[in-house]
């Protein structure tokens, strides 16, 4: 599959939503985070009268599931972005906060200082955006104060930011890290996912 079209899927499937803090689709996601179940009714008294149609749209994005008691619970992704809007991040700087949060950890277990190259990023999604747009989006994890710049093409997180970031949203980080690990063999599943009727193309949830 071609780069332009690999793309088009990406934003489609995951990375061009964005959720305006504040908005009704971000307080829904704030409300169910991390692991809270609501009911519609819940939900209205929540983010008001139109909850049904936030509850519709982000059931259609994948963010929210219906339980079989009837009520409604985050997805990986709809965590994923719950945390996005905490950290004030978008979705693209979480994939590659978490993934150098759980490398640090993996290194400070071994006993040794962790790092995280940006080949590493570049190779997970090279095929979704050119290496120009991943340097930078590589680079604003740094201008938000998360890592610091270690070399051209490496950044580290100190012990207390990954610590204190992987004690609040460890597992949802390595939960996104494995995911991005076998996006690669998932790309038919995103090609099939954008096939199902919806219209190709980003979308900004009110």
């Amino acid at each position: 599959m071609i780069r332009p079209a690999r793309k088009r899927l990406w934003a489609y499937n995951h990375g061009n939503t964005r959720l305006l803090p504040g908005s009704r689709s971000s307080k829904l996601l704030e409300a169910l985070y991390p692991d809270n179940k609501k009911t519609l009714a819940e939900i209205r008294g929540t983010i008001g009268s139109s909850a049904k149609v936030t509850v519709s749209r982000l059931k259609k994005r994948n963010f929210v599931r219906c339980n079989q008691d009837r009520t409604f619970s985050l997805t990986d992704l709809g965590r994923w972005y719950a945390v996005c809007l905490a950290l004030k991040i978008s979705f693209l700087e979480m994939c590659i906060l978490a993934c150098a949060c759980c490398t640090h950890k993996r290194y400070a277990s071994a006993g040794k200082t962790g790092f995280y190259m940006h080949s590493t990023f570049e190779g997970i999604l090279k095929r979704y955006y050119s290496r120009r747009y991943l340097v930078w989006i590589f680079a604003s994890i740094t201008r938000k104060g998360f890592a610091v710049k270690l070399t051209k093409r490496a950044i580290g997180i100190s012990r207390g930011t990954w610590e204190d970031l992987m004690s609040r949203y460890g597992g949802d980080f390595k939960r996104l890290e494995v995911w991005l690990d076998n996006l690669e063999e998932r790309e038919l599943d995103v090609f099939s996912e954008a096939l199902e009727g919806f219209e190709l193309g980003g979308e900004q949830t009110n």
